[in-house]
């Protein structure tokens, strides 16, 4: 992508990837939710983190996870799971729609597939409803983590997309509360792909 946008191709040009649904977008939005964080400013925070997503991963789960990256940078400012499904991501859906006619047919079981990924997990931690609290498995350390990170993934490889890179980011925060080490502990210090998810949830 970056070849062709370098080659003159526009940034709206940038073809559908079926490969596109890594966690680098996810891993440099953080900024667009440091810019465009008031309420106010959400409709254009969907459109920018997903165009910059599209750039490089255009593909639902990858630029969704730009999104969220920058969605919850923002919530971090103001406030956060349950509230992206009802509200963002809806408008997410809607501005990929409404911004032509780019790939939509491609993306249409992808969308399905990120938005599952998040209504499974939030429904795991029971907070997808009114609950506040998350729940947490009695034994949920270092091995137990790895797995559940692997298997939320595309390939066995945790935090390597845009859905799993910010779920795991979110777990880490909800689990760790206040504890910046046990933040890192989890978010970071894992066996699958921890940068990503380390950068991300250290920003949150």
């Amino acid at each position: 992508s970056i070849q062709l946008l370098r080659d003159g191709c526009k940034y709206t040009d940038i073809p559908y990837s079926p490969a596109g649904g890594g966690c680098g977008g996810a891993m440099r939005a953080m900024c667009i939710g440091l810019r465009y964080f008031s309420e106010a400013d959400e409709d254009k925070l969907i459109a920018v983190s997903i165009e910059s997503g599209r750039m490089t991963h255009n593909h639902p789960t990858g630029f969704f996870g730009a999104m969220v990256s920058a969605l919850f940078t923002a919530y971090a400012i103001r406030e956060w799971g349950r509230r992206m499904m009802s509200g963002p991501l809806v408008k997410a859906k809607e501005y990929i729609i409404g911004s032509g006619k780019r790939n939509s047919d491609k993306y249409e079981g992808q969308v399905d597939y990120f938005t599952k990924a998040w209504t499974d997990y939030l429904a795991l931690r029971k907070i997808d409803k009114e609950q506040q609290s998350a729940t947490f498995p009695e034994a949920y350390g270092v091995p137990q983590r790895d797995r559940f990170y692997k298997s939320i993934s595309y390939e066995g490889w945790g935090g390597s997309s845009g859905h799993d890179s910010v779920i795991i980011a979110y777990d880490a925060i909800l689990g760790a509360g206040s504890n910046f080490e046990e933040l890192v502990n989890r978010g970071v210090l894992h066996g699958v792909d921890n940068d990503s998810t380390g950068v991300i949830c250290c920003a949150w």
